[in-house]
């Protein structure tokens, strides 16, 4: 009885499931910038900040990432507006950038992406991780009223015409890549702030910034964790039949 009791439980249990988290980090050098009031440290204009380094890092949960929107069998292109599945971070000139929040208004210009393409039988192999946050800020003054806009763009992108090295469209792809190779790769990072009067006096301040550089050093991992299940209806369902026969049987050999 003890047995059958155990079996039940044990058949009705949940399983462990996997969610899937992808970490990445890139490096490389500032080939071409530019820097408005001094963002990065410079406030120099153009290519101010070329030859310094820049670094990052992303991190993304498949378990929340939205369903692939492309029609490709080739290509994956995974990306929201409305949720938080993916973060990255950029430094530059020792200035750590967090991409993933906003300082500014509501969250309005949120914008999250992750494509894979695998066709290098025909074009390319590419990866590429976006991620924009940004908002909008309402202020009234004796003149109007100003409108503050801040936006914060990360975007790392590796590509190759030669080799394979992307293996399907699913979000869980996971290789390494040092100067070494001929994989081609690139990040580009901006910040901003624009600060208007919508009493027709024009733009009051204005802040903006953007590097380009070109990568050295590109690495991506999967981080399997485990979380358990809520018991599906199934489970739950078993294990009542289960122990309902237990019970029918204890029954019939009382009689």
């Amino acid at each position: 009885m003890r047995k059958l009791i155990a079996t039940c439980v044990l058949t009705a249990a949940p399983m462990m499931a996997q969610a899937v988290i992808v970490e990445g980090s890139f490096s490389g050098t500032i080939r071409d910038s530019y820097d408005f009031s001094n963002t990065f440290g410079f406030g120099t204009g153009h290519d101010g900040g070329n030859n310094q380094s820049i670094s990052g890092t992303f991190r993304y949960d498949t378990d929340l990432a939205p369903a692939d929107g492309s029609s490709r069998s080739d290509a994956g292109v995974y990306q929201s507006t409305t949720n938080s599945w993916l973060s990255m971070t950029f430094s530059v000139n020792g200035i750590t950038f967090d991409i993933s929040n906003s300082d500014i208004g509501p969250d309005s210009r949120d914008f999250e992406r992750v494509a894979v393409e695998d066709e290098y039988a025909s074009t390319r192999d590419l990866f590429q991780v976006r991620d924009r946050q940004g908002g909008i800020a309402y202020e009234t003054y004796s003149g109007g009223i100003t409108r503050v806009e801040q936006e914060t763009t990360g975007v790392v992108t590796v590509w190759d015409y030669v080799l394979d090295f992307i293996d399907g469209d699913s979000l869980e792809q996971e290789f390494s890549w040092d100067s070494s190779s001929s994989i081609n790769g690139g990040a580009t990072f901006d910040v901003g702030v624009y600060d208007r009067s919508t009493a027709g006096l024009g733009f009051v301040y204005s802040e903006w910034a953007w590097a380009r550089s070109n990568l050295t050093e590109f690495n991506m991992a999967i981080v399997p964790e485990d979380i358990p299940d809520v018991p599906e209806p199934s489970s739950i369902a078993l294990l009542g039949l289960g122990l309902a026969g237990i019970g029918f049987t204890r029954r019939k050999r009382n009689i």
